[in-house]
């Protein structure tokens, strides 16, 4: 519908609207005359009571902070022409008419009758002031859990943390000490000489042994245990004097950890006592296994244990250790009482358990008085609390882990305060945090019963109730007021010409883009608008040229354009079919390079678009992965539409070149044939063909053809002689032919390209 249009129909209905209803189709026939189409406009919106409002001034930019903003038009934000629903007659439907029903009945009441119905309300509103009490004090006392485990887990773990990261500073300065760096070397080098006696023999009775126990002895104290390994894995000294296990291999679990130290990666080693890192070592590790593991590096002169090679891993532990971390994962032992524990990576207790006298009577730990639990204890979900009597029939390995073990080994933080059960199959509150870097967890758990309302929350129930009541009252006021502010306000349907207007679906350049639904069609759209502020005449052409070509294509790949106009205010729109789908970028975006058959299939597809538009002598001069859209139609997947025709134009002849050397360069530089750039040549076919070739490029290769970290790069390699096979960038096994193909498509040659995109069409479908 044209301005000059749209105000003649507006002008009739004003006129007419304000006859009475049974002499406005009369009047209506005397003048509009033979114009049938102009006297059922008219009629239409006379059968619907419509009122035209005016376009106002700006479209800006939808608000972000607006949560419904996507959702709705708002006049400020749009400038479209909206029509809204006024209903001079009586007016029964939605909200405003429901509470129209109510007043009357409200009317009619007698005085008990008020006086019932205000009970009933009363009553309703006092049961949901007390369920929301009831709400907020459980919030409130999670909040206060929540906070109470937030503060406890972090205070602990970055105290176990620090500690560690001090410790580990520790050992990796005493490896670097010159006098048990040189040891180390000379043990390494001892260990690969070729001899007639063992290696384990000639690294027993070396000298160096007795040097290293004493720099280690004089660097950590007489009671520090410690253990070296070469880069084969072989035991090169140990803290005994017997050096029992000097010559010996290492466990899996051993090669495991020495593996990253020998990588330069110091660890802290949490050993069970059937984690020993020598294999078959006599004796047992001992209690504790808090060990450090950490490189040994060739000496590299002045800072030498930076700068030179790993030539070993060492291994330091002592029983000071254990005990300063379970000082600092402390207890309350008071009942039902905070528990603060750490674990392995098996679930395995490291520290003691405040519940030891429990265990012990449950069957869980040895009986004897002075029994531990460290080390001794799976933290498993025994199915129900023990403690009250429960006796699983399933052994003790066959039981899951907890809640918090299940997540925590799993190197997951967390913290749950709707309850779970602990290794007593009690119910408790909790936090957990896995350290990574140390390869442990620890976490804190208190018992739900332990968990009651305090006097301050109580309180906090009273004036709860007392701030409900006061804010229904005020609500409910509010609400009076907002329901007569309704019955004055309009229709919030919005249309532009016989469209109704919907959500904000996308964004461009150019412009915004909607959708929308033919009203008595009821055909689902899309409706674009030009931006304001890029109203001029460049803009304009390519607005209505976008329209008209796309209007002259047939082919079901090319988006169809179902109208277009301008509205009274000047602010043109395009009016096209809805897509269901995602851009060639954006699925490589999400699914990552596309595979050969694919892209063939959605390529060919492109090109039998442009290769309508080519026989109607015109070429698109902007294909790109952004202006291609993969969709589902009809129920058929993978159905391809080429959008965005603005930049199209009539292919030139040669002697046009003088015309187009003055113009603007207009498109997207990646993209963008050498011969467009340096105006070598008019338009052909020949610059869609070259786009092909970068996006088939781009689609099997996740990266463009083109590259460039400025405007000016992208130019110069767009310009330079040089290209790339698809072949050379990835992996992934192409067909010769396709990569043959894309390879001709991006020669700088506009005649060593494919002759027309004909030819192209004939080499995808010859490819196997």
């Amino acid at each position: 519908m044209t301005p000059q249009r749209f105000q003649e129909v507006r002008s009739l209905f004003d006129r007419a609207v304000e006859l009475p209803a049974d002499q406005r189709d009369e009047w209506l026939r005397g003048e509009v005359g033979d114009d049938q189409a102009l006297l059922r406009e008219v009629r239409d919106l006379l059968a619907h009571d419509h009122s035209v409002t005016l376009i106002f001034p700006s479209i800006d930019r939808v608000a972000g902070t607006d949560p419904d903003a996507s959702n709705r038009l708002r006049r400020s934000d749009l400038k479209l022409a909206m029509e809204t629903t006024t209903k001079r007659g009586k007016h029964n439907g939605g909200l405003t008419g429901w509470l129209r029903n109510w007043l009357h009945i409200l009317r009619h009441l007698s005085p008990s009758g008020h006086v019932a119905l205000g009970m009933l309300i009363a009553s309703l509103v006092l049961l949901t002031c007390a369920l929301l009490v009831h709400r907020g004090l459980v919030t409130f006392r999670e909040r206060l859990t929540t906070i109470a485990l937030e503060q406890s887990i972090e205070a602990n773990g970055a105290a176990v943390e620090f500690w560690l990261d001090r410790e580990q500073a520790r050992v990796i300065a005493w490896a670097g000490d010159p006098v048990l760096r040189r040891s180390i070397e000379r043990l390494t080098a001892l260990a690969d000489q070729a001899g007639s006696d063992s290696p384990a023999m000639r690294l027993r009775q070396s000298a160096d042994q007795d040097t290293l126990r004493a720099r280690v002895s004089a660097l950590a104290g007489p009671s520090i245990r410690y253990a070296v390994w070469d880069r084969r894995f072989i035991t090169i000294a140990d803290w005994s004097a017997e050096a029992i296990g000097v010559g010996d291999g290492v466990t899996p679990r051993g090669a495991s950890l020495l593996a990253a130290v020998l990588d330069g990666l110091p660890k802290v080693a949490m050993l069970a006592e059937e984690d020993a890192i020598t294999k078959d070592y006599p004796g047992q590790p001992g209690r504790p296994n808090l060990g450090h593991l950490v490189p040994v590096r060739a000496d590299a002169g002045e800072g030498g244990d930076t700068g030179g090679d790993v030539i070993a891993a060492l291994l330091i532990y002592d029983s000071a250790s254990d005990r300063e971390l379970e000082r600092m994962i402390p207890f309350d032992r008071s009942e039902g009482g905070r528990a603060i524990y750490a674990f392995n990576s098996q679930a395995l207790l490291l520290s003691e358990s405040p519940h030891n006298d429990q265990l012990r009577k449950l069957g869980l730990i040895d009986p004897s008085p002075d029994s531990v639990s460290a080390k001794r204890i799976v933290l498993r979900d025994p199915g129900g609390d023990l403690t009250a009597g429960f006796r699983p029939s399933d052994p003790t390995d066959a039981w899951p882990l907890t809640k918090m073990a299940r997540n925590a080994t799993a190197k997951q933080g967390g913290m749950d305060v709707q309850g779970y059960r602990d290794y007593r199959g009690v119910s408790v509150v909790g936090a957990w945090r896995w350290l990574d870097r140390y390869e442990f967890g620890i976490a804190t758990e208190i018992e739900k019963r332990a968990i009651k309302p305090s006097l301050a929350v109580l309180g906090l129930q009273l004036w709860s109730i007392i701030g409900v009541l006061v804010a229904s009252l005020a609500a409910t006021v509010y609400s009076l007021v907002a329901l007569t502010r309704m019955r004055r306000q309009i229709d919030s349907r919005r249309r532009l010409g016989p469209y109704l207007v919907g959500r904000l679906i996308g964004e461009g350049g150019m412009g915004h883009v909607y959708e929308a639904q033919h009203e008595l069609l009821k055909r689902p759209t899309a409706i674009k608008l030009l931006k304001p502020e890029r109203v001029d005449d460049e803009n304009l052409q390519r607005f209505t040229r976008e329209a008209r070509i796309a209007a002259l294509l047939e082919h079901p790949a090319s988006v169809t354009i179902f109208d277009y106009g301008t509205t009274p205010d000047g602010l043109f729109y395009l009016v096209m079919e809805l897509l269901d789908g995602v851009t060639i970028d954006r699925l490589v975006q999400l699914q990552g390079p596309i595979e050969p058959a694919r892209t063939v299939a959605l390529i060919r597809q492109v090109c039998c678009s442009l290769r309508e538009a080519h026989l109607k002598g015109l070429i698109h001069r902007d294909i790109k992965p952004q202006n291609i859209m993969v969709c589902s139609r009809g129920g058929e997947d993978d159905v391809v539409k080429v959008l965005d025709f603005g930049l199209a134009r009539e292919i030139e002849p040669a002697d046009a070149i003088s015309l187009t050397a003055a113009g603007k360069v207009t498109g997207t530089p990646r993209y963008m044939a050498p011969e467009r750039l340096s105006r070598s040549a008019p338009p052909s076919p020949a610059v869609d063909i070259y786009a092909v070739g970068c996006v088939v490029f781009f689609m099997l290769t996740g990266r463009d053809a083109i590259r460039g970290d400025s405007i000016e790069q992208v130019v110069h390699n767009v310009l330079d002689p040089s290209r790339q096979r698809p072949s050379e960038v990835t992996p992934r096994v192409i067909p010769k032919r396709l990569d043959d193909l894309v390879l001709a498509c991006l020669s700088k040659e506009v005649n060593e390209r494919p002759p027309s995109i004909e030819a192209v069409i004939d080499v995808l479908d010859a490819i196997d």
